[in-house]
């Protein structure tokens, strides 16, 4: 019977899984929320003592892990999550080991604690910026605003929440994409987007 599903396709630190790590990967899960961090969860057959699955695929906190659909038909794979790994679990019974390893994109990182900051003489932009280089985050783009500002308070709110707040009171959107790349800019239009009425309209 012919399979028509798409698999997935995994590379840690740049480096694809061959195939025999293909083989024991048993499960993968991405989940992607528009307000939270982007999860993946990789799932390994780990019943080869001599060489453990974490030796050999090599990864460890803080790995970049890329996780991409494959299509059936021999489509060009389509990214779904790029992260890091915050996680290592085991889990172990009767029916054999297994090894998780979880992570979340790189926003994750903005939600770490509470912040306490007061910046002066700056723009929105220029916060948002101070912001995403202190939690280390690749920039993809920042629209520039033209307010300048004697003082914005990050009155113990999470780097997260902060720049939320921003952008409502911008009216810009925030958004990550799968290269893990942050975005705050002016609202794109949905131009691939359904015409008004058409749905349903008879």
């Amino acid at each position: 019977m012919a399979d028509y599903s798409p698999h997935a396709a995994v590379n840690i630190d740049g480096t694809d899984l061959n195939d025999d790590q293909q083989a024991e990967l048993e499960r993968v899960t991405v989940d992607l929320h528009l307000h939270l961090p982007g999860m993946f969860a990789l799932t390994f057959d780990d019943t080869d003592e001599d060489n453990p699955i974490l030796d050999d695929i090599g990864v460890a906190i803080g790995s970049t892990v890329e996780v991409s659909a494959v299509p059936s038909d021999g489509g060009a794979p389509e990214k779904l999550i790029s992260g890091e790994v915050t996680a290592l679990e085991g889990d172990y019974g009767h029916w054999g080991r297994r090894v998780i390893v979880r992570g979340y994109d790189m926003t994750h990182r903005l939600h770490r604690g509470r912040v306490t900051e007061t910046y002066q003489n700056v723009t929105t932009s220029d916060v948002v910026q101070q912001v995403v280089n202190r939690a280390g985050l690749q920039i993809g783009q920042i629209d520039s605003t033209s307010v300048t500002h004697d003082q914005v308070s990050q009155p113990n709110l999470s780097d997260w929440d902060f720049l939320k707040a921003l952008s409502r009171e911008t009216g810009y959107e925030m958004v990550v994409d799968e290269d893990g790349k942050f975005y705050f800019r002016q609202p794109v239009d949905a131009s691939t987007g359904p015409t008004p009425g058409t749905y349903q309209s008879q």
